[in-house]
């Protein structure tokens, strides 16, 4: 398999090109039909990294403003599950701000939390203090998957004003 280019300097994402498509479909693939990755308006199919812990991780995936979202199997092991989700990344400090049942929910969850929060300060303290004010704002318009404790893994509850906003 072909690595994927590690973006490490700031802004930790770039564009995917077109002639790049070929390393995040599997090969012996044909071409991907129009739309194929197309996940909402404004988000830009890129590759991206995120934090671990010996530093940062390459990945292809969506990014819109200061986040971005991929897919992945995450493997759970205290609930014995290996799923399909959509992972949320704030790009500035690769930090994973939630694990989404959908790559929709992810854009939902990024809409809100820019439009709700500010994310100006990006000092140590400030952003671990952000996290936990993401949580809370997800926790308001989010419902965790039963079948994944303890583990929390996010969907979107389509009601009032979350359905308005989503369209």
């Amino acid at each position: 398999m072909t690595e994927l280019p590690l973006i490490s300097e700031p802004p930790f994402f770039r564009p995917i090109e077109p002639h790049e498509f070929a390393l995040v479909i599997n090969p012996g693939a044909g071409p991907a039909p129009p739309g194929a990755f197309d996940l909402g308006e404004g988000w830009t199919p890129s590759f991206f990294s995120f934090l671990v812990p010996e530093g940062r991780a390459a990945v292809w995936g969506w990014t819109k403003g200061s986040f971005a979202i991929d897919e992945r199997y995450c493997e759970f092991p205290d609930c014995g599950k290996t799923i399909y989700c959509a992972v949320l990344t704030y790009l500035p400090n690769g930090y994973r701000v939630a694990i989404f049942n959908s790559s929709e929910d992810a854009t939902l969850a990024a809409s809100l939390l820019a439009r709700e929060l500010d994310w100006s300060d990006s000092s140590p303290e400030a952003l671990l203090a952000q996290g936990r004010r993401a949580l809370a704002v997800i926790m308001t318009r989010f419902d965790e998957r039963e079948d994944m404790q303890p583990y929390a893994v996010w969907c979107a509850r389509f009601d009032g004003e979350i359905a308005r906003a989503h369209g």
